[in-house]
C-alpha cells in the first residue's frame, strides 16, 4: 500500500528549475511507490547512527 505524503503546498509554486510541475509531482509518487524514499530514509539514518553527536 502506497504511502500519502502531503507538504500542504501548491505543486504549481515549484521553482522554476525544479522543472514542470506534472514532472517532478509524478516523479517524487513514482519515489514514494518504488520505495525511493524508504531507501534514503534507511541510509541517513544509519549514516546519523555512526556520527556522534547527531540524532
Amino acid at each position: 500500500m502506497a504511502r500519502t505524503y502531503r507538504a500542504c503546498s501548491p505543486w504549481r509554486d515549484l521553482p522554476v528549475e525544479l522543472g514542470s510541475f506534472k514532472t517532478a509531482r509524478s516523479r517524487l509518487i513514482r519515489w514514494a511507490v518504488d520505495g525511493t524514499w524508504e531507501r534514503i530514509l534507511t541510509r541517513v539514518r544509519a549514516a546519523a547512527d555512526t556520527c556522534a553527536g547527531i540524532g
